[in-house]
């Protein structure tokens, strides 16, 4: 995972290293999830990931095997095929090589339902020191388990999330099951904090991933999509950063050797409480993330002027990379489908 975020994340940031364009055309075949037979599609996109996020061929109506008309794309240029079917987007990368351009492209795609709260959600939160104030990374592993498999439409509010008021520099994005990249998504945000967005859930587990810098030491956190009755796990670095709960539940910290390199913690929630008053003080300032200025793709659709979708990326490859605690968590808390 670690060697294909860097990989994107040099093509994203490097479009100095393109070279010349070569003729390729791009074929593929649909799979339904559901029914096991032939898979359908209203619509798929081509897009090239270069400095942003350029459209370059889209078919419809697709019935099985389905052949891009041929388009010329630069050398060393990873692609994103978008397929659309029953309104819900299905994400496909393709690596910038010979082989994988001139394979076949295999899709499955799901018939969809309203998941009526059949959607199971574990999570994680991780605070980093930065010089202009801490930042927050939360991420949540969202599990579609419906037999027979099928893509599940949230409910109105059933997977909202929380991002205080005062947050900035927010991102949001989703990386489906068996995918290589999370697509940025487009999200609704409350005056309280209460932020809802729209996506259907695939058949297995994606990631949920969230990020926004608190200029403030002491804030608000509620806990919508965190399981309840649990300990919902805090990391922090630097690990002299100490973290508090001035209201709203209990804060105890994990045992040394669980968390090595990093400081963790376990909140527990108030039985009357979804909101904790949090203080983080003290800690080295670790360096900035980087900025960048690469079009994101927001359900489907390109916008042109955005500096959060590099920043995410390289802040969510910081955080798998530099820490590790993600493949720990899996591991130590269960978070295994």
């Amino acid at each position: 995972m670690q060697f294909r975020i860097l990989l994107l994340i040099c093509f994203l940031c490097n479009p100095s290293n393109i070279y010349y364009a070569e003729k390729v055309t791009i074929q593929g075949i649909l799979r339904n999830g559901t029914t096991g037979g032939e898979g359908r599609a209203d619509e798929a996109k081509l897009i090239a990931l270069q400095g942003g996020m350029e459209p370059l061929a889209q078919i419809s109506n697709l019935r099985n095997k389905f052949v891009f008309p041929q388009v010329e794309i630069p050398e060393g240029i990873p692609l994103l095929l978008q397929v659309t079917y029953l309104g819900v987007n299905y994400n496909k990368m393709i690596p910038p090589t010979i082989q994988f351009r001139q394979a076949s492209q295999e899709v499955t795609v799901y018939e969809s339902v309203k998941s009526k709260g059949e959607i199971a959600s574990k999570g994680l939160m991780q605070l980093i020191r930065e010089k202009n104030g801490v930042r927050i990374f939360k991420l949540f592993l969202l599990t579609n388990t419906s037999e027979p498999k099928v893509s599940l439409l949230q409910e109105a509010g059933e997977l909202d999330f929380f991002i205080p008021k005062e947050a900035v520099e927010s991102y949001v994005g989703l990386q489906q099951p068996g995918s290589k990249m999370s697509i940025p998504l487009e999200y609704s945000r409350k005056d309280n904090g209460r932020t809802t967005w729209t996506r259907a859930i695939l058949p297995g587990t994606s990631e949920l991933q969230i990020s926004y810098l608190m200029p403030l030491d002491t804030w608000d956190e509620e806990f919508l999509l965190e399981s309840k009755g649990v300990k919902f796990p805090v990391f922090v670095k630097p690990e002299d950063m100490k973290l508090e709960i001035l209201s709203g539940g209990k804060l105890s910290k994990f045992d040394k050797e669980e968390v090595q390199g990093l400081s963790g913690y376990g909140i527990v929630l108030d039985s009357t409480s979804k909101r904790v008053t949090l203080r983080a003080t003290g800690g080295k300032p670790q360096t900035n993330q980087g900025r960048g200025n690469a079009p994101e793709i927001i359900n489907g659709s390109f916008l042109v002027d955005t500096n959060r979708s590099i920043l995410a990326v390289l802040a969510f490859f910081a955080l798998f990379l530099s820490l590790g605690f993600y493949v720990l968590y899996r591991k130590s808390y269960h978070l295994t489908k």
